[in-house]
């Protein structure tokens, strides 16, 4: 089950609660996009008492006190092998803020991602508009930890973006890439739907797409 939380709770199913609408998202009121002002930086705090919980996740706005602790795996080259490696925490820093004021235009953007049960920072991912390879649409994507690789985690905050993209952005379709020796990510793409349209040489990566089951049915 995905939840909306505040910092009072007040519990929201996504994509089952029809307070909850696409208006909303996009213009950042709700789901926790709401956007990061400050332009070119990561605000302190986030600005929105509002995020997204999992069964065992929560999934909210990334924070400039986020960045040390997801460089630990966006800066490792093993960890890192299949996608960008960022070679210092200031690139880091950089790169998460790129997707923040693609987060003030678009209403979403990759979330940090924490364990519920202790805080612990394991992952940075979610629906976004890719600010340095643009044109290819809303896509889909998740960086963890090597400490919290095979729990399952991948799975869930792929559903958790799934769910937000059928039923409260309404998105017609998302994609996703991955390389051909990326058994793991592939085989979490195909989980949750998406299917392979085509191998694109100049990425070395195969282009995945899921399209929204309502769409998929009018077809």
């Amino acid at each position: 089950m995905v939840r909306l939380c505040q910092e009072r709770p007040k519990l929201f199913r996504v994509g089952r609660d029809r307070h909850i609408r696409p208006e909303d998202v996009l213009a950042g009121r709700a789901h926790g996009f709401e956007p990061i002002r400050d332009g070119a930086s990561l605000g302190h705090e986030p600005e929105s008492g509002m995020h997204v919980e999992t069964e065992r996740l929560v999934l909210r706005q990334p924070i400039l006190a986020d960045v040390p602790a997801l460089f630990e795996f966006l800066g490792d080259a093993a960890a890192m092998q299949y996608t960008h490696v960022d070679a210092s925490v200031r690139e880091c820093r950089r790169r998460i803020a790129a997707h923040a004021r693609r987060r003030r235009r678009d209403g979403y953007a990759p979330w940090t991602v924490v364990i519920r049960a202790d805080a612990r920072i394991v992952g940075w991912g979610g629906l976004y508009n890719d600010p340095f390879q643009p044109g290819w649409g809303v896509e889909v994507g998740y960086f963890l930890h090597p400490a919290a690789w095979g729990c399952g985690y991948a799975t869930e905050l792929m559903s958790a973006c799934t769910d937000i993209a059928d039923h409260a952005l309404e998105l017609h379709e998302v994609r996703a890439f991955a390389r051909p020796e990326n058994v793991r990510s592939r085989r979490v793409l195909e989980k949750a739907g998406f299917g392979v349209v085509k191998f694109v040489p100049e990425m070395e990566r195969l282009l995945y797409r899921r399209r929204r089951p309502s769409a998929s049915a009018a077809q």
